[in-house]
């Protein structure tokens, strides 16, 4: 079953809108896709050209199977901390939706994220945008990012409301949108 962490389409729609646009046929990575809607309801909307990479074969071939009908939409099995069959300069946009706050929470966690994080810059066009949605507050990301390569805008999402009556100690009733920009 499809599923979103965070926030789905409909919650950043507005907020992408104001970043990314369908009718400028924009080539789209996103990394660490999982099973989220994200990239089909985009596509839905009008984006095409959007590779999906994770390191789950079993999620890709389920992706694989569930969206075949899209052509302009594809799913790869691939590590986004080592992108070797990617070209440089390859991609207008970059969509993290969970996948930083993933690699924080792994083993080598902070190799990772720079590894990661080099191939991403390496990935983007240098007019390229690199947007990441997540839990963690601007203090515990931006320290991973070479300020002197990025230029870095946070955005406070509201967080949707949960199904459940959940008791809850968070330190923000916001996720994150940070959208990040190459130096040039």
């Amino acid at each position: 079953e499809p599923f979103d962490w965070y926030q789905d389409y409909s919650t950043l729609k507005d907020y992408l809108s104001k970043i990314i646009s369908p009718s400028l046929s924009q080539e789209i990575l996103i990394p660490g896709c999982g099973s989220s809607r994200l990239g089909p309801d985009l596509y839905d909307a009008g984006y095409t050209n959007i590779t999906h990479i994770d390191t789950s074969m079993i999620v890709i071939n389920q992706m694989n199977d569930r969206y075949f009908d899209r052509e302009e939409m594809e799913f790869t099995f691939m590590d986004a901390t080592n992108m070797e069959h990617i070209p440089d300069d390859c991609f207008d946009i970059v969509l993290d939706k969970a996948l930083l706050d993933t690699l924080l929470c792994s083993e080598n966690n902070l190799q990772k994220v720079e590894d990661y994080l080099f191939e991403i810059y390496r990935v983007l066009k240098s007019t390229g945008i690199f947007i990441i949605i997540s839990h963690g507050l601007p203090l515990s990301r931006l320290d991973y990012f070479d300020q002197d390569k990025w230029t870095i805008e946070p955005i406070s999402i509201p967080k949707p409301p949960v199904r459940a009556r959940l008791e809850t100690t968070e330190l923000s009733q916001d996720h994150y949108m940070y959208v990040c920009k190459k130096n040039l």
